[in-house]
């Protein structure tokens, strides 16, 4: 989800606490990112790309390069919200998503300032307002895919985003905020799972303490929620790939975590 930028494009000596410092080392790390989306781009790749003001830009898509060939100057810099420099978004080694918001930094430093604290950044900026009644979602990748609302694509798994806005800018990413929830309860369960089953290994006899039948059925109980309700969307992702006989990286994981999860039912 982090990157880092092109320093070498930011280079201002009034700055030099938390810009200029960091210039020698990073001069030497080249990036080429959609400047639309805020991907990272392999320009030999073969990817979609165009060429602006004698300039070549690369793009992860075909619907992130007509967006750039309709509104140019909205995607050529952004403007780093905690020092306020303006970044090449095309070359921008420091990048963050928040919130479904993509954000470049001049450097490392203003990076983890944000990191660190973002809503201090963010807290004169706008609040996100909800997409337009009527919105369709496509694919980034398979801009045939057109859906009325949010989902995944049938293809290759991808969240769907919305059409006509451009992509990072829209505000709060549905997908992320479902899986950060999902993640986060998915962490208070397996910490303590972890601690039951790898204790021993490093001298915590919690497994001695609670017995090896009480344990298992522990472990089975921490691990069912994190499997049968934070996973639930990798195995319906994984379930579209087999109906639309396109298998991608959603059946692999779909198979493989319900594969164990099964057996371990069963052992239990």
């Amino acid at each position: 989800m982090i990157d880092r930028h092109d320093d070498a494009t930011h280079t201002d000596a009034s700055h030099g606490s938390c810009c200029s410092s960091h210039a020698p080392a990073a001069a030497s790390i080249v990036v080429t990112r959609d400047p639309v989306c805020g991907m990272t781009v392999d320009p030999a790749a073969g990817k979609p790309s165009a060429t602006l003001g004698g300039h070549s830009y690369h793009f992860c898509s075909e619907g992130c390069r007509t967006k750039f060939q309709k509104e140019p100057e909205a995607f050529l810099n952004a403007t780093d919200p905690v020092c306020g420099m303006k970044v090449e978004r095309a070359t921008a080694k420091h990048f963050v998503r928040h919130e479904g918001k993509g954000f470049y930094f001049c450097s490392a430093g203003c990076k983890a300032k944000f990191e660190a604290d973002p809503q201090k950044y963010l807290s004169g900026q706008p609040a996100p307002e909800p997409m337009p009644k009527g919105t369709q979602y496509t694919c980034p990748m398979h801009p045939e895919i057109v859906r009325d609302k949010a989902g995944s694509c049938p293809i290759c798994g991808m969240a769907l985003e919305p059409m006509g806005v451009p992509t990072g800018d829209e505000g709060p990413n549905p997908e992320l905020v479902d899986f950060t929830r999902r993640f986060w309860v998915s962490a208070v369960l397996s910490i303590p799972l972890l601690l039951i089953t790898m204790g021993p290994m490093l001298g915590l006899p919690f497994r001695d303490w609670l017995g090896e039948h009480p344990a298992a059925w522990i472990e089975l109980a921490l691990a069912t929620p994190v499997v049968l309700w934070a996973a639930i969307p990798f195995f319906h992702r994984g379930w579209e790939s087999i109906v639309n006989r396109s298998p991608n990286m959603w059946t692999l994981i779909s198979i493989g975590v319900g594969t164990a999860y099964v057996y371990s039912v069963v052992a239990t």
